[in-house]
């Protein structure tokens, strides 16, 4: 649980950092505004995906198999937020009241934001929002298995504390690593532009592989003798 939450947290907080890091250090250069629109995105695909796709992998899959395949599809997930370097820019010309968003400078006229492609800030979203759901299928499962394989009902609150304690510190851990770790390769130029956001991703893939091998150890909640 906590080495998920570790690994979970570290690849929810590279995003911003990734994102409001500029073009030259190998960042997106978004500003706050393009950050919240991906988060809002993601956010829609969580609210209306998580029932639909929880329900379909633990009916299908059952509890420790969705476990596995949630960790196992974050590992391909995390490495595809820098391919979001990859979509084209608008141009000045290419504005339009149709697909920009527009601002009152303060000379009370219309001004076009530069750069914004909605396909871009559609993908990223579209990527966080998966990435959150299957964050959500292995806490929910991990729940479940761990009560079910509980023998006495009254046990069930203090495992439920220590887990969330337990978890609590891979939360924390987690935006400190991804902290210094973009920092110590889009900020510190010791790696170039164009591959800082694949070494920092290729990390965090690494980390996420690393959760996906220890869900192989966990033991099928199934042999529990109060398993449902």
């Amino acid at each position: 649980m906590w080495l998920f939450a570790f690994s979970s947290l570290a690849s929810l907080e590279a995003f911003p950092l990734f994102a409001m890091a500029s073009i030259s250090q190998g960042g997106l250069g978004f500003d706050e505004a393009r950050i919240g629109i991906v988060q809002t995105i993601g956010g829609c695909v969580f609210v209306f995906g998580q029932y639909a796709a929880f329900s379909t992998a633990t009916s299908n899959f059952g509890v420790m198999k969705a476990i596995r395949f949630s960790t196992f599809g974050r590992i391909f997930l995390v490495i595809l937020f820098p391919l979001g370097l990859y979509f084209s820019n608008p141009t000045d010309s290419e504005c339009d009241v149709q697909t920009d968003i527009y601002t009152i400078n303060s000379n009370s006229s219309l001004k076009c934001i530069r750069g914004k492609n909605w396909y871009q800030l559609g993908y990223l979203g579209l990527v966080t929002g998966i990435i959150s759901i299957l964050g959500s299928i292995f806490m929910g499962c991990s729940t479940i298995g761990v009560n079910a394989c509980l023998m006495d009902a009254s046990q069930r609150a203090s495992m439920n504390g220590l887990q969330s304690m337990v978890a609590s510190i891979g939360r924390g851990l987690g935006p400190i690593v991804a902290g210094y770790l973009v920092a110590a390769t889009m900020k510190s130029g010791t790696i170039s532009a164009s591959a800082s956001a694949w070494v920092v991703y290729g990390v965090l893939m690494v980390i996420e592989s690393i959760t996906h091998v220890s869900t192989r150890v966990i033991p099928d909640y199934s042999i529990c003798s109060n398993a449902k």
